[in-house]
């Protein structure tokens, strides 16, 4: 039948770093052809971009947007770098918080190896079995004082309690003159379960953090008794400090926290199981009343280094949450070799910037002057062909989109009118309204520069009327030309 009970959890640990790249990688297509697409959509445009008036040289056209957009990667190129290094760091901080819980985790294991076999020791000491049988505390005393003080100056072992079967504390090694109560030590209910030793790490209800390790004691199949010893996590967490490099803080859980733990926190001394820094320094102590033990990373300034501290959450054998663990790792090497290092790459290339800068300068610049010297050669062709417009002793008119746009002295002369009044006005309005065959002179007109558009020229004899009246012939050429690109 189906009671609802938990029975298993299934949990999948995904390496972030991985999944970040998988991440990138899926990104870096789409965002280059969009970049493409981008690069190309502005190369039609500025090619299909009419220059109006004189144009500029191309060096005050191009080297502006050349520079920015050089600065524009270098600048994108150190940020990249500052974001890389910053990853590192937490990747390090990271690795050094795993290798301090792996040795921790490693540390009480053997710890728990070496106060198993200090227990076992201690109850195989004549007459321990009938003295506990008894409760006789008196005879605990004088039985296991002696070792346990031998134990506490050569194992380490903090604490020792004595155990009825009922968990009644029978004799507190460590403070014999306290006894009576009843323990609720995990580590009593799991060697009950099992039948044998049983370690974790339990918080005290004076609030010590403790590796605890639970022996019973049988006779005949029966328990007796419990004798458990147990170290501080002070004790277990000060061989993996690396002085000036790793330090350590473990700070108690509230038990009223929860899961949760309190932000801000309190970082007073009573708060503190343990530092590798005695006393806690204020600027570390204020910014651990912030930090969350959730595994983030984070930086800080911390008596003038820099520092990046991660956060971990401690548990008991029963899951529950029962010190915070902070690991400090010194930054201040890592960020000086970065430094020297930035300023190596960015100094590098904004040379590099310069060098490139300065030869597309040079290039750009003859080709300023290369224009600007076919400029004045066309220039000075079109003064030449100006001159010779103006001088032909025949009438030259230009007509752009049926209307004159242009005339010369001989044109003017023909038709005894202002130059003014001849530009803008069209062939029709300097002949009469009919030809001599009867046709409309504007429908002629208009057949006449429709068969010149078919690019071959054409002659023929047109009759005028000028301002005054007066009519004349005159034989007409009409040819397809282009300038500045545009049919005339």
């Amino acid at each position: 039948p189906e009671t609802g009970k938990v029975l298993a959890v299934f949990g999948v640990d995904v390496d972030a770093r991985a999944w970040r790249l998988a991440v990138v990688a899926k990104v870096v297509i789409p965002a280059a052809a969009v970049a493409l697409l981008l690069i190309a959509l502005v190369a039609v445009y500025l090619a299909s971009w009419r220059i109006k008036g004189e144009p500029k040289p191309l060096v005050r056209l191009l080297m502006p947007p050349l520079v920015a957009m050089f600065l524009a990667i270098i600048g994108a190129f150190g940020v990249l770098m500052v974001l890389q290094q910053k990853w590192q760091l937490e990747s390090a901080t990271k690795a050094e918080v795993d290798r301090v819980l792996r040795e921790l985790a490693s540390g009480e294991g053997r710890q728990a190896l070496m106060m198993g076999a200090v227990a076992e020791s201690l109850i195989e000491t004549p007459h321990l079995r009938a003295a506990l049988a008894a409760r006789d505390r008196k005879a605990l005393q004088e039985i296991l004082t002696p070792a346990f003080v031998r134990l506490c100056a050569r194992q380490g072992v903090d604490f020792g309690f004595v155990v009825a079967p009922d968990f009644e504390c029978l004799l507190r090694l460590h403070d014999p003159e306290e006894s009576g109560d009843v323990l609720e030590h995990y580590s009593l209910h799991d060697a009950r379960r099992r039948g044998g030793a049983a370690s974790n790490i339990y918080a005290g209800p004076s609030g010590e953090v403790a590796l605890r390790v639970a022996v019973p004691v049988m006779e005949g199949g029966d328990c007796l008794g419990y004798v458990e010893l147990g170290q501080s996590l002070a004790d277990l967490l000060a061989p993996l400090h690396l002085a000036g490099k790793v330090e350590l803080v473990a700070l108690r859980r509230d038990p009223a926290a929860g899961e949760e733990a309190r932000i801000p926190r309190d970082v007073a001394a009573s708060a503190v199981i343990y530092s590798s820094l005695n006393p806690l320094p204020d600027d570390m102590a204020a910014l651990l009343a912030r930090q969350p033990a959730d595994g983030t990373a984070s930086d800080a300034e911390l008596g003038g280094s820099a520092w990046s501290v991660v956060g971990n959450t401690l548990r008991d054998g029963a899951g529950k949450p029962v010190a915070d663990l902070f690991v400090f790792r010194c930054a201040a090497a890592a960020d000086i070799a970065f430094l020297n290092l930035l300023t190596l790459v960015l100094a590098g290339s904004l040379v590099l910037a310069a060098l490139v800068s300065g030869t597309l300068f040079v290039i750009l610049r003859r080709t300023d002057r290369s224009i600007a010297a076919q400029q004045a050669r066309l220039r000075e062709s079109e003064a030449r062909y100006r001159v010779l417009f103006d001088a032909a002793p025949d009438a030259h008119f230009i007509l752009k989109d049926g209307v004159f746009a242009d005339c010369n002295r001989a044109a003017v002369e023909m038709l005894r009118a202002g130059r003014e009044k001849i530009i803008g006005s069209t062939p029709a309005e300097i002949s009469p309204e009919k030809q001599p065959g009867g046709r409309f002179s504007a429908d002629v007109v208009r057949e006449q520069l429709l068969a010149a558009e078919g690019g071959e020229p054409i002659r023929f004899e047109w009759l005028h009327r000028r301002p005054d009246g007066t009519e004349f012939w005159s034989s007409v050429s009409l040819a397809r030309i282009a300038i500045d690109g545009e049919p005339m």
